[in-house]
Parts: C-alpha cells; sequence; structure tokens
C-alpha cells in the first residue's frame, strides 16, 4: 500500500508529464483560478509565456540580462495585482501591458533606450 509521501511524488510526477487538467484551461480561466487560491495555475501561465514574452522583452530592451529581470518583475506584478484584473478581458493584452511598462521602467533606470534600425 502506498504512504501519502510516494502520493504525493505520483501527483508532481504526472503534473511533470502533462497529465494536469489545467494545461487545457484559457489564459483567463488561469488566472481567475489562481485569483481563487490555485498557485499552480499561476506557474502555468509563467511558463505558457515564457518564451514569447521574453522574446519580446529581449528585443524591446536589447539585453538578455535586462530582459530576465524585466520578465521576472512582470510576472511579480502580475502575482501582485492579479485582483485588479477584469475578469471578462483577455489576459495576454493585460499581461503585455505590465510588461511593456516594466520594460520602460527598466530602462529608464539604467539609462538605456531601445534602439531601432533604420534598415
Amino acid at each position: 500500500m502506498a504512504n501519502r509521501r510516494d502520493r504525493t511524488v505520483v501527483t508532481r510526477y504526472r503534473t511533470a508529464v502533462g497529465d494536469d487538467p489545467l494545461r487545457t484551461w484559457s489564459d483567463e480561466e488561469l488566472l481567475i483560478a489562481f485569483r481563487q487560491g490555485k498557485r499552480e495555475a499561476f506557474g502555468l501561465l509563467v511558463r505558457r509565456y515564457e518564451r514569447e514574452l521574453y522574446g519580446y522583452l529581449r528585443r524591446y530592451t536589447g539585453d538578455d540580462h535586462l530582459a530576465d529581470d524585466v520578465f521576472q518583475n512582470t510576472f511579480l506584478q502580475v502575482y501582485v495585482k492579479a485582483d485588479q484584473y477584469e475578469v471578462g478581458r483577455p489576459v495576454r493584452p493585460w499581461l503585455y501591458t505590465i510588461a511593456t511598462h516594466q520594460a520602460v521602467d527598466a530602462l529608464r533606470r539604467h539609462g538605456r533606450h531601445p534602439t531601432v534600425s533604420l534598415d
């Protein structure tokens, strides 16, 4: 008979390999679930946008390290301000607005401005 620790390990493994029903939820459903206390929904939202949003921030800031900091600050703000999300509105534009504001603030703090190619 499996003990509680073994069941926990199996549950974590299933989640890691994709046996998680949250994966089929929309961004909006994940954010609402997070607001209701499902912490794993927040982690899935971060992973869902990790590559796309980081790539956007890297292009916007022109700096890998700064983009990484801005990415982390973006999701820190999402975590802190999740209760300000208006249910029924798309999460993606809200998330990109937060990311852009964080990038602008970071560039101001670092005294840099994004460069634009004239080609």
